[in-house]
Formats: C-alpha cells, structure tokens, sequence
C-alpha cells in the first residue's frame, strides 16, 4: 500500500462513564479527515497484556491541508460520535515539526496515514506521539511485549511526577499493528531531558538496546495550535502555556 503524506493533525481524547465494548465499537471520525485511527487506554491487566477494554479513548485524524483539520475543530462536540457519547473530551489541532523513525498504522482497507514534517510550523505548544510495534508478531513475542507494557506504565508513572509534563496518554487502535502514547511538555529542553538524559525513559531505552523489546518505533513532534474541550477538568495545552 502506499502511504500518503499528511502534516496536519487533530488529536482527541475522550472518557466515558462505562468502557465501550472494543469488539463492538467503531466510533467514525471526522468527516474532513484523510484518515482516523482510534483506540482504548486499556490498563496492563494481571495476564501482562493490555485490556481490549477502556474508559478512556484517543484517536487520531490525518489531513492533508490546514483547512480540513480546522474544520474538524470547528465541528459542534456532538458532531463526532467519540465525544457525543462521553462525559468529557479535549481536542486539539496540531502541525506536524518533525518525524522520524518506523510506523505502521494501516489497517486491513487503508494505507498507512503516514506524518510529513513541514518545512515551516507556526509556534505553538510541544506535543509527541511515539509509536511501537512488531514485525511478524507470534507467541515468541509475548514476554518482550509484556515487559515493553510494564516500562510504558512506569513512564507513564515518571511523567505523572514531573512539573515539565501536563499530559500522557496510550490509545491502542484495535485494527492496526502498532500502539501509540501521546503526551503535551512545557517546553523542548524539558522534554528532551525528561525523556533522554535520565528518570525512567532512559532507563527503558537502555534496556531495550541491550535486548530489544519491539521491533520497530518512531517519534513524531508535534506544534499544538488551538484545543477545545478538558481533560481532567482543565485544557491542556492552556495548562503547558502558562
């Protein structure tokens, strides 16, 4: 399949008072978009995998234009049906700084919805998607897997403690090989410390360079424009531009 090109996003989160049934649930996107990849937060269950099953869903809409993506921004809450039904969501309008790395989101009917850095982003708020995923993946993966989930909950658990980030989140699309964590910083030198030159993070890099853990990853950093909406009470990205 062949990828198209796509440097604008909407990303969207939303929490529900009881879990959809992932099996049985597929919330459609936003009618502008190019493509729409959407998923649970499932919690790591006592089998070591992740749950199927969440409270809290992300999702993310490819563009490839500006206008398409503000339309979605534009869009009244109800209009998707991933927010209508929750009892909160947050939105946001990103641009895409840079990319690096291997992803594959495709799923059965569609190509991969491949992030394609610009040449110039408006300033705005730091956010990072990273992706991870396998090549052939079997039973022989299983216990590195379950180890990598383990390490995304321990960063999960470092970030919560630092004042440098205002926002982590897994969302998990069930029809595609790779997960993805989502995440909102006060600023670059913060993130890149954070995630590079000690805590948490850089331990796991650490441990999957000596035996590795996935077999393909990659890093997208993003400019957030505008939001609408909360999460946990608050809009994010105001939060990270004080």
């Amino acid at each position: 399949m062949t990828a198209k090109a796509h440097n604008w996003i909407t990303i969207h989160f939303a929490r529900f008072t009881e879990e959809p049934i992932t099996a049985e649930t597929a919330f459609s996107g936003p009618p502008t978009a190019d493509a729409w990849r959407c998923g649970p937060d499932g919690a790591v269950a006592a089998n070591g995998f992740r749950s199927p099953n969440s409270k809290i869903w992300g999702g993310i809409a490819f563009y490839e234009n500006q206008q398409d993506a503000q339309a979605t921004m534009a869009l009244e809450q109800g209009a998707l049906p991933f927010a209508g039904q929750a009892t909160e969501s947050w939105h946001a309008l990103a641009g895409v700084i840079t990319h690096r790395g291997e992803i594959d989101l495709s799923t059965a009917t569609e190509p991969h919805p491949a992030f394609t850095a610009h040449d110039t982003v408006p300033d705005g708020v730091l956010a990072v998607i990273t992706t991870a995923g396998y090549a052939d993946y079997s039973d022989t993966d299983h216990e590195r897997h379950k180890e990598f989930l383990q390490g995304v909950e321990q960063v999960r658990d470092y970030y919560t403690s630092l004042s440098a980030n205002v926002m982590r989140q897994v969302f998990n699309p069930p029809d595609t090989p790779d997960g993805c964590t989502f995440s909102i910083w006060r600023g670059t030198p913060e993130m890149l410390k954070s995630a590079y030159k000690d805590g948490t993070h850089s331990d796991m890099l650490e441990r999957h360079r000596l035996s590795p853990l996935f077999d393909r990853s990659s890093f997208t950093r993003l400019s957030l424009q505008n939001s609408r909406g909360t999460w946990g009470g608050s809009d994010p990205l105001a939060e990270a531009a004080v």
